[in-house]
């Protein structure tokens, strides 16, 4: 048996003192001498993955901070969020004293500039849903933007995606 076949039969992982390997208790008899006798090579390909999985989670929001123009849209986007919530609560109490200032910038004019970042936080949107498969399109979306397909045929494609499954589903 292969060292990654052991550790997915049975979710093998390391001890948070990362000595030790943890193994279920209904490990069969022959699995855990095998264990046992390759515990140096399990360890090291269970360090190995967990390295693996830290450099793609690094590279994955090293392209995220490459979306020129996110950080702004979506800092507008938080401080009209605020500035709405505040000019609501100003009229819930009976619009007495001095009104909440809009930001000086429209959200519209920053999406304008940053097409990029308005389609990905589109696609994040789609990727947040509730709906299993609304969030699977969008997660495949937010892929494609990242690894610099075309913007406006990735949108085209996920909308399209998600109308015709809710569609054919609804029928």
């Amino acid at each position: 048996m292969l060292i990654s076949e052991i550790v997915k039969k049975y979710s093998i992982t390391i001890s948070s003192d990362g000595e030790h390997l943890k193994c279920p208790a209904n490990i069969e008899r022959s699995d855990l001498e095998f264990v046992r006798e390759h515990k140096p090579d399990i360890m090291k390909y269970l360090r190995d993955l967990e390295d693996e999985k830290k450099r793609a989670k690094e590279e994955y929001e090293r392209k995220i901070a490459a979306i020129e123009g996110l950080q702004e849209l979506t800092d507008i986007t938080s401080a009209w969020a605020r500035y709405n919530a505040a000019m609501t609560k100003f009229i819930e109490e009976d619009a007495v004293g001095v009104p909440p200032v809009a930001p000086s910038v429209k959200i519209e004019d920053v999406a304008a500039k940053y097409p990029r970042a308005v389609a990905f936080r589109k696609a994040c949107a789609y990727a947040e849903a509730a709906h299993f498969k609304k969030s699977e399109i969008g997660k495949r979306a937010k892929d494609r933007i990242l690894n610099g397909e075309d913007v406006d045929t990735v949108i085209a494609d996920m909308e399209k995606e998600w109308t015709e499954y809710a569609v054919t589903t609804i029928d």
